[in-house]
């Protein structure tokens, strides 16, 4: 029972150690992500003293500086950061999502309408479903990647 609990307590004691070697192993590989974004990108850096927001001026060895609202550009040692996101959009999801609901929708009231043929050859309810779903799908992928398009979030800068 000894030998667990003073496992257990070398592992908690050796944790943050861990976590401050990961970090200062991070800073090369943050100068070269931030270094590939392209000036102006909008990004969120995160720190110990608080989060910045602002559009990428440039990399000059250990810092990163930026340009926030209304303001002077602000440095940061690169060293500092602990997680960082530049600004996306959701056009591929968007596009995805009205695409999956608009074939599903398409498809059933494809399915539906062929019931209501009156001529004599009428198509069948699987082809008249078929191309409901794909022109739904289509015009609903459209729409979604619009609005996808409209709506901002983060993507991580490093995995």
């Amino acid at each position: 029972m000894n030998a667990v609990f003073y496992l257990i307590a070398l592992l908690i004691l050796a944790a943050p150690g861990a976590a401050a070697q990961q970090d200062s192993a991070a800073g090369p590989r943050f100068r070269e992500a931030f270094a590939s974004l392209p000036e102006g990108r909008t990004i969120k850096v995160l720190r110990a003293s608080g989060t910045t927001v602002g559009q990428i001026v440039g990399v000059a060895g250990d810092s990163l500086s930026l340009s926030v609202k209304d303001a002077e550009p602000t440095t940061i040692a690169i060293a500092e950061v602990t997680e960082a996101w530049t600004r996306k959009h959701n056009t591929g999801k968007g596009a995805l999502i009205g695409g999956i609901a608009g074939v599903v929708i398409g498809a059933v009231l494809g399915g539906a309408a062929s019931g209501f043929c009156e001529t004599d050859p009428c198509d069948s309810a699987a082809s008249t479903a078929l191309v409901g779903g794909l022109v739904v799908g289509a015009g609903g992928a459209a729409l979604g990647a619009l609005i996808g398009a409209a709506i901002p979030g983060w993507k991580r800068v490093l995995h």
